[in-house]
C-alpha cells in the first residue's frame, strides 16, 4: 500500500493543461506558464526527462518556463506535477529554437 492511502489521502490524477508548446528563437524572450488539473494544493513541476532548450529554467513552484534560448535545435523532454500528496501527472512537450 502506498504512504497516501495508508495516511487516508485520496489519490487523484494530475493533468498538465497545455498540449504543446510555442517555438522560441535564440536570444528571444520565452515565456510558458504550464498548468494542472486535479491534484492537491502546492503543484510542484520540473523537468525528468530529456532537457529543455538551455538558457530556459522552469520555476518548480510556479511552473512557468522562462528565459532566452541560446542555442537552435529540436528538444524533446518530460514535465513532472507532483502535488503535496505525492500525486503526479506527467506530459511530453517540445520546443523548436530558430
Amino acid at each position: 500500500m502506498n504512504a497516501a492511502k495508508s495516511r487516508g489521502i485520496a489519490r487523484h490524477i494530475i493533468v498538465l493543461s497545455l498540449s504543446s508548446l510555442p517555438n522560441g528563437a535564440v536570444g528571444a524572450a520565452y515565456n510558458q506558464a504550464f498548468s494542472t488539473k486535479g491534484g492537491a494544493e502546492l503543484i510542484n513541476c520540473d523537468v525528468v526527462a530529456g532537457a529543455a532548450p538551455g538558457g530556459l529554467t522552469l520555476n518548480a513552484a510556479t511552473g512557468v518556463l522562462s528565459g532566452a534560448p541560446t542555442a537552435r535545435g529540436i528538444y524533446n523532454f518530460v514535465i513532472r506535477a507532483t502535488d503535496s500528496n505525492g500525486c503526479v501527472g506527467r506530459r511530453q512537450y517540445q520546443i523548436i529554437v530558430n
